[in-house]
């Protein structure tokens, strides 16, 4: 009998596509040992402006960008709720 490679779910064993992972963008590995240069609030803080400036990008392609289509003309409008 043939050991199934894949969960009851349908995924693989062994294989997460959003597997949750700790990341410290601050923490170096040095022979002292491990050395965290950036606390978790200045993280938080790059984190946040880092998404907060991705979207400003994200907006400002999609409201300059428009496409002609058999005569029609097709943009995007986007506004705040």
């Amino acid at each position: 009998m043939q050991k199934s490679n894949m969960k009851e779910d349908g995924r693989r064993k062994g294989h997460n596509l959003f597997e949750n992972k700790e990341v410290d963008i601050g923490k170096i590995s040095t022979p002292l040992g491990d050395v965290d240069l950036l606390p978790d609030a200045i993280e938080k803080h790059l984190l946040t402006q880092t998404v907060l400036l991705s979207i400003a990008v994200v907006e400002n392609i999609l409201q300059s960008s428009y496409m002609n289509l058999f005569d029609k003309s097709i943009s995007i409008k986007l506004k705040d709720l």
